[in-house]
This record gives structure tokens, C-alpha cells and sequence, in this order.
């Protein structure tokens, strides 16, 4: 079975192509160009270096969220074209899973964070055994103290990190295991393992997965609040 990847739910990009389980190529870009820019390129480049048609995939897999909300649609919005257009069905990967596969030959706890700013993180936990995941805790937007008070020992992963390594070592010391820098970020060949875990759908029945308001939302609510009283 092939399947082509696509991750565009954070500020890092890519595009890969599996063959069952073995990653045929993939196409990766961190350098902060909108990805409505540099998607399709990246699908297009993944495809040709796989030496794979698009009608020649068996499905599309697509990290949908949470993330960006311009990220997450673009990404789904790309992924469900590809999908209809070549009659195949949509496997519809939670971000923060695909995170966690970054770093699954790690055996314990897993935990995948991204910045929800505010002091919050959008977060799930996992258990590894070394190649599969069971989750511990769904996905969820939470202080990032309150899910340091319910974490033992684990590998962080995401580019939460970045911002949030510091207050986690503080609280946590050794018991913190990072991701090494390379594999903090969001790939789509994370995205095409996870796909692995999930059931494909119609691209119809698919929807991005948002933990929060977008902020154009919540400020719309807060004027209406204001026009009631």
C-alpha cells in the first residue's frame, strides 16, 4: 500500500511516500515561507523522487490538528483535493500523535507538546513500547504546570520544547528526556507511521481538530458579550 504524508500543522512543512512501512521519500522545510507557498511543491517533489503518480497512491494521510488554524487548513484542505481527485480515501492523523512517533523507539512515556501559548500547551500522553503507542491521555490545552504535576519521568517532544524546556527541566530535573533538536519538529513521515494506527475515511467525513477558538472567534464572542449587556 502507498500512502502520501502531509504535515503543515505547525511553522515546519513536508511532504513523504510509504511503501507499508518503508519511507520511500521525504520532503522537509523549516524556514518560516507561508505554506500555501511551499506545500504542493513539497508533494509534488516527494512523489517524483518516490517515482510515484498520484494515481498510483493508495490514500492520503494528513496531520489535522490542533496547530495553526491556517496551517491545519491548509494542510487538509491540500490533502482532501489530492484524495477526491484521485477517487482515495483520507487517513486523518491527530498532530499530536504523529509528534509522539517522532521519537517511538523510545520505550515509556511520551509527550508531545506544542505551544498553546498563554502559559499553555496542546498535549496528549502516550506509553511506547518501542514501536506502538497506546494513549494515556487524550488531547487536550492545559498549563503547562498542571501537566508537569501529573508526569513522572517521560521523553518531551515538539516544538513546545523550545519554549518551554527550561520550566520543565526546573520541575522535572532528570526525570526530562528531550528529543533531540532534528526530530523536535512536526514531519510527515511521523504523520504517515501514525496513519498506520488510524482508519481511513471518506475525505468528506473529515474535519481539522481545534482544542481552542481561533482568535478571530474568540474576539467575535467578546464583542457579541459586550453588545448583550
Amino acid at each position: 500500500m502507498k500512502i502520501l504524508a502531509i504535515e503543515s500543522a505547525a511553522k515546519s512543512a513536508g511532504a513523504a511516500v510509504f511503501c507499508g512501512s518503508t519511507l520511500l521519500s521525504e520532503q522537509f522545510i523549516n524556514t518560516g515561507l507561508t505554506h500555501s507557498q511551499t506545500l504542493m511543491p513539497l508533494v509534488d517533489a516527494a512523489l517524483s523522487l518516490a517515482g510515484v503518480s498520484i494515481g498510483e497512491i493508495d490514500g492520503v494521510a494528513v496531520s489535522c490538528g490542533p496547530g495553526s488554524f491556517t496551517g491545519v487548513r491548509i494542510g487538509l484542505g491540500t490533502a482532501k483535493g489530492l484524495a477526491l481527485g484521485a477517487g482515495k480515501p483520507l487517513y486523518s492523523v491527530p498532530t499530536l500523535l504523529a509528534l509522539a512517533y517522532n521519537v517511538v523507539s523510545y520505550k515509556g512515556m511520551i509527550v508531545p507538546i506544542m505551544d498553546a501559548r498563554r502559559g499553555e500547551v496542546y498535549t496528549a500522553t502516550y506509553r511506547s513500547d518501542g514501536e506502538t503507542l497506546t494513549e494515556i491521555t487524550p488531547m487536550r490545552a492545559i498549563p503547562l504546570s498542571d501537566l508537569l504535576e501529573e508526569v513522572e519521568e517521560a521523553m518531551f517532544v515538539g516544538d513546545g520544547v523550545m519554549v518551554h524546556k527550561a520550566a520543565i527541566l526546573d520541575k522535572m530535573g532528570e526525570r526530562a528526556h528531550f528529543a533531540p533538536d532534528h526530530l523536535l519538529h512536526h514531519r510527515a513521515s511521523s504523520v504517515g507511521l501514525a496513519a498506520m494506527a488510524v482508519e481511513p475515511k471518506s475525505p468528506h467525513e473529515v474535519e481539522p481538530f481545534y482544542l481552542r477558538l481561533s482568535q478571530a472567534e474568540r474576539e467575535y464572542m467578546e464583542k457579541e458579550k459586550g453588545n448583550a449587556k
